[in-house]
């Protein structure tokens, strides 16, 4: 199945429903995807007391409220920037905005701090439900002048803690005449629908625009519809000499308009069957305001046991103040054996870096017998449609030849009701059905709370062969209606790799948070047990057939004689079959079905005395 394929991208525009949950975009056919820059976002760094850059020039610690001399942009009039003690009012956070959620922890949080609270002034002016009545809200405060006059290389750094939905930016906007705007966005890999530390540490190298000049403004701010947005402890500090940071890292990476296919996703979990090569990257910057000599990007990848099993580098000689760089360690397979990895990322060059701790990252990913997951087992949030029916899950790729399709494994959040019913389905690359589970009843063992990783398994009515060089989109299908199912979700999607399908629309969005749908190869799934043995028989598949099917076997000990019959629906003989002796282990047996007319037959099958039977429908 090496079908063509043509990806697909953001049109725009985003679906209704899903409240409380992950919000997704259009997902267009037609359109390049440019590959996202990395260069203007913040990272999450230690607490500012372990910066480099000394003392502050400037600093804001709101504890006299909000500074004279400042100004509110606040452009709807019912959601300005304000100081407080409190955290949000706003409807989500359990009170329905009777009482105040979590304040930002940051180091003078007792005495005040800035907050815009779009969740509340939604709610209060237009009420519920959020999904169709709230709006987006513009507002941003702005410094009075700073003078940074003799400091040519300066950092700005504050204290965050907030929340979003959709896409918006989180905005940090430099200039020196309140004209001409500099831009940095500061959401770091916060995903919409996810909280962000409590706190989240800000650092900006605004040396391009702010260095060694008498006046400079500072403006913060977003357009959000859901949830807050809380600053504290702002400062600008000389920044150092020396400042190497690893702003991201992968151990593989997909771009949208430079991909083939989905083969190079970074996935959670890789069947034994379908490691591949990992093609290690980092993305690495100069803070500092000196040249940085022999800048070295090391990946080492580590096992369970901490063991070191692969080393791989990468160095550029050079990297000036203010610039990015990939660099991107020598490639490594994993042996297709059962295994736990972190692949730990370490930024390094001649210079004594004088912030260490932002020059290492942590990523993290396993080697399963037969699951083969994006998510990261733990659910973290959910997923409904407001509901309305809907498709959801992920891309994945196969690389080898072989495998077979027998199920797919999915996480309910246990907002979900008991008795809901839903299936699950397999796409090929250009979306078309390939087939549907069996339908599945809720019930409450299946159900997961935060943190939680139970899987129900859908086995497929016969296993599906899985073709080298392929896509396949696998989903979770929801019928509809007043009980919703809620989709676990965990870990974040690359733009347009985990979809949703909105039934009443006809339309395919994306999501960035990722769906707890998997890929089950475990050949025992949907196998029928026969007595205390361990015998497990599966099939017949394909059913109906025209021209053969066939049934598995998969035995924990060995099998003296098995036998094989077909009965017509009288119950005539028609086909009678002696197979013998069977090791322990995996077996397949093939049976041709040409030669006999269209209708209905039972199968029998006998392991060392111990029969079941089957229907087969033949089709002609």
């Amino acid at each position: 199945m090496n079908s063509t394929r043509t990806l697909t991208l953001l049109l725009g525009g985003t679906l209704a429903g899903a409240i409380q949950a992950q919000t997704a975009t259009q997902f267009d056919r037609h359109s390049p995807k440019d590959a996202p820059d990395q260069q203007m976002h913040a990272t999450q760094l230690t607490p500012p007391a372990v910066r480099g850059g000394g003392s502050a020039i400037w600093s804001e610690d709101f504890g006299n409220g909000f500074p004279a001399g400042w100004t509110v942009q606040d452009m709807s009039g019912i959601c300005p920037w304000v100081w407080s003690l409190d955290g949000s009012y706003g409807y989500y956070n359990g009170s329905q905005g009777a009482s105040a959620g979590t304040a930002i922890a940051s180091t003078t949080a007792a005495n005040g701090f800035l907050i815009v609270d779009p969740d509340s002034a939604n709610n209060v002016n237009y009420g519920q439900p959020s999904g169709t009545t709230y709006q987006y809200l513009d507002s941003y405060f702005t410094t009075s002048a700073i003078d940074l006059t003799g400091h040519p290389y300066v950092n700005l750094e504050f204290e965050q803690f907030f929340r979003f939905n959709n896409t918006p930016d989180l905005e940090v906007k430099v200039s020196t005449d309140q004209i001409t705007w500099t831009t940095y966005t500061v959401q770091g890999d916060v995903q919409p629908n996810q909280t962000s530390p409590n706190v989240d540490h800000v650092s900006l190298n605004i040396s391009s625009v702010a260095g060694d000049q008498a006046t400079v403004y500072i403006q913060i701010g977003w357009s959000a519809r859901v949830y807050y947005w809380m600053i504290d402890d702002m400062r600008i500090v000389d920044a150092p000499a020396n400042d190497l940071r690893l702003t991201n890292a992968w151990y593989d990476e997909w771009f949208f308009d430079q991909a083939d296919d989905f083969g190079t996703l970074e996935y959670a979990t890789y069947p034994a069957t379908q490691v591949r090569p990992m093609h290690f990257k980092g993305m690495v910057s100069n803070q500092g305001f000196q040249d940085q000599m022999n800048v070295t990007l090391q990946a080492d990848v580590r096992d369970a046991a901490n063991n070191s099993v692969y080393t791989g580098t990468d160095m550029t000689s050079v990297l000036s103040p203010l610039d990015v760089d990939s660099l991107y360690p020598t490639e490594w397979t994993p042996p297709g054996t059962t295994e736990s990895y972190k692949v730990v990322f370490t930024l390094s060059s001649d210079s004594t870096d004088a912030t260490p701790d932002d020059n290492m990252l942590t990523k993290r990913f396993n080697v399963a017998p037969y699951i083969f997951a994006r998510d990261r087992d733990s659910l973290t949030g959910r997923y409904d449609n407001g509901g309305d029916a809907y498709e959801l899950g992920n891309w994945f790729n196969i690389v080898n030849n072989g495998d077979m399709l027998y199920g797919v494994d999915v996480a309910v959040d246990d907002d979900t009701p008991t008795g809901v019913i839903f299936s699950a389905l397999v796409k090929d690359g250009n979306r078309d059905l390939i087939d549907v589970t069996d339908e599945h009843e809720v019930v409450a063992a299946d159900l997961n709370a935060g943190g939680d990783h139970t899987f129900v398994t859908l086995p497929f009515p016969s296993p599906i062969p899985l073709d080298a060089a392929s896509d396949y989109l696998v989903m979770v299908q929801h019928f509809g209606g007043s009980d919703n199912l809620w989709t676990g979700i965990s870990g974040t999607s690359v733009p347009q790799t985990s979809l949703i399908y909105d039934t009443p629309t006809d339309t395919y969005f994306y999501l960035t948070s990722t769906p707890m749908v998997r890929m089950n190869l475990d050949p025992s799934i949907g196998l029928h047990e026969l007595g205390d043995a361990g015998e497990r028989i599966g099939g017949p598949f394909p059913n109906p057939a025209a021209d053969q099917t066939s049934f598995t076997c998969l035995l924990d000990h060995a099998v003296q004689r098995t036998d094989l019959e077909i009965m017509d629906a009288s119950g005539r003989l028609v086909r009678a079959r002696h197979i013998g002796r069977l090791a322990p282990g995996s077996h397949r047996f093939d049976i041709s079905v040409q030669d006999l007319e269209a209708g209905v037959y039972l199968c029998a099958i006998t392991l060392d005395g111990q029969r079941t039977t089957h229907q087969l429908v033949v089709r002609k």
